[in-house]
């Protein structure tokens, strides 16, 4: 679960371009391995429910991003 929610957020962070938002546009932001990797040690140290809620949480805004642009090339 730790990976998905880590790759989860590093796509969704680079997806929605908030590294350049926030001025963070440096390693590890603009990197998704990267990101992913400090991530997952992050969430290592996070409780079980915390993981599963931040998965939950990037896994449902990750596919509905990529859902949307399918559904608007149809």
């Amino acid at each position: 679960m730790i990976i998905i929610a880590a790759i989860a957020f590093a796509v969704f962070v680079n997806m929605t371009n908030l590294h350049k938002s926030f001025y963070l546009n440096f390693k590890p932001f603009n990197c998704v391995p990267c990101l992913s990797t400090w991530s997952a040690m992050i969430m290592f140290l996070m409780p079980d429910n915390l993981v599963s809620f931040i998965a939950s949480i990037f896994v449902a805004g990750v596919v509905g991003g990529v859902l949307y642009r399918l559904l608007l090339k149809l």
